[in-house]
């Protein structure tokens, strides 16, 4: 207390010395105040769009966390594998497909997709089996600890889900009946087997058909049509469609 007390008497003793010298650093500015009046009205606004932007920022997160898909977080979707659904000819069949640089590559070897009727079959098989292109996948045995764990279940997210159910009865009926999207996705499958089992298979099929090509280019929107148009009978393209759907059954090993 005693150290105290003097430091206490320091100050006040030199307190006016102080004051005095704090003064001689003081600067007066005269400021026109309309320019203030405007810099503040700027501070202002500068205010109100950062708190704008930060709201907008924060809803647009909502937004996005609210529209996220469940999937995209699920032990498939993390590991960028996806089950795939082919039902055709009454039946349905699982495998696996993923894309590596933009290539399809399946579940299977040597061009033969292993298909299997149910999904706990897959998942079954799946715990043990390394002898398939998906196995030098970096991200393969992720699926087989879960798969080991007991923890996997096979999800179909919609996009990987093709259904060829109608197609050849419609194709027969004529264009108007037929579902596009439906057989824009049927080719789709058909152009990712044959892709990853790198044979000519539909591209020869093509070049012996060039009236089947020309006729799903016409209907999948291709400006690659060279004017044609499908007309009756459109029995041709029904069968057509039909050995389309043959040659994608015959990859499976499993129907």
């Amino acid at each position: 207390m005693g150290e105290w007390t003097a430091v206490g008497r320091t100050v006040l003793t030199n307190w006016k010395q102080v004051v005095e010298s704090l003064d001689a650093q003081v600067r007066v500015i005269d400021v026109d105040e309309a320019a203030t009046a405007g810099a503040q009205a700027e501070i202002d606004a500068a205010r109100i769009a950062a708190a704008e932007a930060r709201a907008k920022a924060q809803l647009a997160a909502k937004e996005a966390e609210e529209q996220a898909d469940p999937y995209d977080s699920s032990v498939w979707g993390l590991a960028g594998i996806d089950p795939v659904k082919i039902t055709l000819q009454g039946k349905s069949v699982y495998t696996l497909r993923t894309y590596l640089d933009g290539n399809p590559v399946f579940l299977g070897r040597y061009g033969e997709l292993y298909t299997f009727p149910t999904t706990r079959q897959l998942v079954r098989w799946m715990v043990e089996s390394d002898e398939h292109d998906l196995a030098t996948t970096a991200t393969w045995p992720d699926l087989q600890l879960a798969a080991n764990a007991g923890e996997l279940e096979v999800e179909v997210h919609p996009i990987n889900s093709y259904s060829f159910s109608g197609l050849v009865s419609d194709i027969e009926k004529g264009p108007e009946a037929v579902d596009t999207e439906q057989m824009s996705r049927g080719y789709e499958l058909f152009a990712d087997a044959a892709d990853w089992a790198d044979d000519d298979s539909l591209n020869s099929y093509f070049l012996a058909n060039p009236r089947m090509q020309d006729y799903i280019s016409y209907m999948l929107g291709s400006t690659e049509t060279s004017g044609y148009v499908p007309s009756k009978p459109y029995t041709d393209h029904a069968e057509g469609w039909k050995e389309l759907e043959e040659m994608l059954v015959k990859r499976f090993s499993k129907f």
